[in-house]
């Protein structure tokens, strides 16, 4: 069984409370449970009811949306340190969306009530929630943007320059992409077909702004797909 001092050890890795004593974050341990994932297992899904803050320890998760047909629409891929959901600071309601482990992961859990009722006594901690979901409205204004005035060979690109804030770390090479994201991961986050995709990726690798290494992780020149998009967006308007 996991101890509360162990609890306190996971959430101190975590930025959101980096900066809080022992004592200040043995008061959001209190409450909070670490719970293992395995692989594709479920933490909830659509229409479940929205009662907890979840904390990455370690493991990736998927963020997701189906449609009516059942297509799946990923919203994010989120890392460890990461907290979901984003709606999660209202007291009732259900969620709307599914979350789901990509890989075996640990989650610290914490209950919303409590969550907000301690969270008053941290003007730090809330500040930095306010940030965080000031940069989440920003990235779906600018998805929205994209969906309605690129098409989709620039949303693809568009992808990946996200991709490399969101899920990538800088390297030598470009920025490589921290989760083996297939071409089916990618067309579901922007609505496309997989062979749209895959042709897209082939040309970007012909062109050296992406590359694939043998273990199956992206290497994105960013900086090259950012003036590509912008030279490009230059000769649509001169036209």
């Amino acid at each position: 069984m996991w101890q509360k001092e162990k609890i306190a050890k996971w959430l101190a890795v975590i930025p959101l409370f980096k900066d809080l004593t022992k004592e200040e974050l043995s008061l959001f341990a209190d409450a909070a449970q670490i719970r293992p994932y395995k692989q594709k297992r479920h933490i909830y899904k659509e229409g479940d009811q929205l009662d907890h803050i979840y904390f990455i320890c370690n493991g990736k998760v998927k963020i997701y949306k189906k449609n009516l047909t059942g297509k799946e629409y990923i919203i994010y891929v989120l890392e460890p340190g990461e907290m979901f959901p984003y709606i999660g600071f209202k007291r009732t309601g259900y969620h709307v969306t599914d979350a789901k482990a990509l890989e075996d992961a640990h989650l610290i859990s914490i209950p919303i009530k409590y969550f907000l009722e301690i969270l008053v006594f941290f003007p730090k901690v809330c500040m930095k929630i306010f940030n965080f979901l000031g940069e989440r409205i920003t990235d779906l204004e600018r998805r929205l943007e994209g969906h309605l005035f690129h098409d989709t060979y620039e949303k693809i690109i568009l992808l990946l320059i996200r991709l490399c804030q969101s899920n990538g770390e800088k390297t030598e090479k470009g920025y490589k992409l921290k989760t083996k994201f297939t071409s089916s991961d990618l067309a579901k986050m922007i609505g496309t077909s997989r062979e749209t995709v895959c042709r897209t990726i082939t040309e970007l690798k012909q062109k050296n702004y992406v590359s694939l290494n043998q273990d199956g992780y992206y290497f994105i020149d960013k900086d090259s797909l950012k003036r590509k998009l912008f030279s490009e967006n230059e000769q649509y308007q001169s036209q």
